[in-house]
């Protein structure tokens, strides 16, 4: 996926259930 490679910051914030 490209959202993972553009910032791995977003994809821990995102793979985290709000």
């Amino acid at each position: 996926n490209a959202e993972l490679c553009v910032e791995p910051e977003l994809v821990i914030y995102n793979s985290r259930p709000q």
